[in-house]
């Protein structure tokens, strides 16, 4: 009995110091270090943060930071950015700048350990465009409350134009933001486009720019300003006495806005011709389309006979 249990213990104390032995050495086992790029925040036409993880440091890194370029796998030896803060926990992030716009870029986390340098995945973004180049085409008032003008969208880019148009106001600079009622929508995409401005006040002063929006934000073109047309019509003919806008000043008053009723007592000459104006310009003239007396008139439309005469 006695040899039994000596033998016993001897055993019960190898298997005890083998355990121990097995413990200690585990605890001096370091993991493999490991990386992860987890996501990219933050993008604009020419920069973005990729956000990156640190799993293990294995014995430790004497670098951390973010590569990355054109092309799939970039490597530390193109373009990086090294994570100078202190670190503080697991997550890094580094910012990318002086990117293009419009750009699918590929981004990794990299590490430079004393084995050599591990990387993290892959991720993917595209910076976004930048805004449209726009300009602004004159406007012209062809009545008391209507004028007519547009743009031109010359750059989209890179991004898509999903809307253009002209805002306008009674205040110098308009935007979209502030001139929420007074916007109009000419289609999408490159090229000029025509506008059309209406309920407008009679001789009043208004400013005007082009806009164009892309998913990088709204261009505006330059600003241009016109000034609405009287409330009246002018006449100018030899039969009232002249073919000048410099010399004829025979302005017909509205009388009733809904309807454009205007009215005037005007002598004409005994034969001759005339036609009507919103303003002392050719510009958007009226004259017949019928008869000479049928009454019905139309911009550009011929000259009028007076009445009595032949038509």
């Amino acid at each position: 009995m006695k040899n039994i249990t000596l033998r016993s213990l001897a055993s019960f104390f190898a298997a005890t110091m083998i355990f121990v032995a097995c413990t200690k050495e585990d605890k001096d086992v370091k993991l493999d270090p490991i990386l992860s790029t987890s996501e990219t925040i933050n993008i604009t036409s020419n920069s973005a943060t990729v956000i990156g993880f640190v799993v293990s440091t294995g014995s430790g890194f004497t670098e951390q930071g973010v590569c990355y370029g054109l092309t799939t796998a970039p490597t530390i030896d193109a373009n990086k950015v090294v994570y100078t803060k202190d670190t503080i926990t697991a997550t890094f992030n580094v910012t990318l700048t002086d990117l293009d716009y419009a750009t699918k870029y590929y981004a990794r986390a990299y590490a430079i350990t004393t084995s050599g340098t591990i990387y993290g995945e892959e991720v993917t973004f595209t910076t976004l465009p930048i805004i449209p180049t726009v300009t602004t085409a004159d406007f012209i008032s062809n009545t008391s409350k209507t004028a007519n003008g547009g743009g031109s969208v010359t750059d989209d880019g890179r991004g898509v134009v999903t809307k253009r148009g002209v805002c306008y106001s009674v205040l110098p600079n308009p935007t979209l933001e502030h001139c929420k009622d007074s916007i109009t929508d000419d289609g999408k995409g490159l090229g000029t486009f025509t506008s059309s401005l209406s309920k407008l006040t009679a001789k009043t002063k208004y400013y005007v720019r082009a806009y164009a929006t892309n998913s990088g934000g709204t261009g505006y073109g330059p600003e241009v300003s016109f000034t609405t047309l009287a409330d009246a019509l002018f006449m100018i003919g030899d039969g009232v006495g002249t073919w000048d806008w410099a010399t004829t000043d025979l302005p017909m008053i509205q009388v009733n806005s809904h309807t454009n009723l205007f009215w005037k007592i005007v002598w004409l000459n005994a034969t001759g011709e005339f036609k009507f104006a919103p303003q002392k310009a050719w510009s958007g003239d009226f004259g017949k389309t019928g008869s000479a007396t049928d009454g019905v008139y139309s911009k550009g439309g011929d000259n009028i006979p007076v009445p009595g005469t032949a038509g």
